[in-house]
């Protein structure tokens, strides 16, 4: 069972790579879902997988949205630029909400102090 598995995985990922090649334009991971019979979880699991693998698997984070395989030394840095910039802004709001965290956890302390 675990053995069909991965060579279902494995038939779903060279599916996946042949999309994205033929397709010359990002495609969503609902699309790639339906095509595969699977849902978008495993889609994003799949890409995942296959980026860990050494594949080079881009996301557009601009209309036309989907995933892609970047075809030049400039979609390859655009799409790295983008990456740190979720990065610094995703850290950003983990600052912001410790933050706010230790200041709530400091009003209860001192609310049940006071009480």
């Amino acid at each position: 069972m675990v053995a069909t598995m991965q060579l279902r995985t494995q038939e779903m990922e060279k599916l996946v790579l042949e999309y994205l090649r033929i397709a010359g334009k990002p495609i969503k991971a609902k699309e790639l879902a339906l095509r595969l019979g699977t849902n978008e979880r495993m889609v994003r699991r799949l890409v995942r997988d296959l980026i860990a693998q050494g594949n080079l698997i881009a996301s557009s984070m601009e209309a036309p949205y989907g995933y892609f395989i970047p075809q030049d030394e400039k979609a390859i840095q655009r799409y790295s630029r983008q990456l740190k910039s979720r990065i610094r802004e995703i850290a950003g709001r983990l600052t912001d909400f410790d933050r706010s965290t230790a200041s709530k956890i400091q009003q209860v302390l001192f609310a049940s102090d006071n009480g």
